[in-house]
């Protein structure tokens, strides 16, 4: 099993000092029609398929009453292994929760929020430098 410095943690979070918060229901109900995630109960989701690496995980977190059913920020946990092959499907997933939720997706790593055409050229690029590597061997 991997330990927690081998994840990669992401935040969706209302635009700051909003406020925002959501219903659970309002999130799960989209979630659960994604393909390869489940449902572990309620505020709890993995996706894709586990490996030596682990899975992705989304939680449904709140700082306020959680019996009123509501959120205010969705932790996300994925296996840094994940990242270079998986990385299109996480991020597309991550960015399409925020874009249902019209909330931003922040990086604790990097103490900032990612825009998701910033994100998208770093992973094309990355993918070019890979089969440039594949092709000189």
């Amino acid at each position: 099993m991997n330990d927690e410095s081998d994840d990669y943690r992401l935040f969706l979070r209302p635009p700051t000092a909003s406020g925002d918060t959501r219903p659970v229901e309002e999130l799960r109900a989209k979630l659960t029609r994604v393909p390869t995630l489940e449902e572990i109960d309620g505020r709890h989701f993995e996706f894709g398929e586990a490996d030596q690496a682990g899975i992705m995980k989304l939680a449904l977190e709140t700082a306020a009453d959680e019996a009123a059913g509501q959120f205010d920020r969705v932790e996300i946990t994925v296996p840094r292994a994940w990242l270079p092959g998986r990385g299109p499907q996480v991020f597309a997933l991550v960015f399409m929760a925020a874009e249902w939720l019209g909330w931003e997706v922040y990086d604790p790593q990097i103490e900032d929020t990612l825009k998701k055409d910033v994100v998208l050229a770093g992973m094309i690029a990355m993918r070019r430098a890979q089969l440039d590597r594949e092709g000189e061997r």
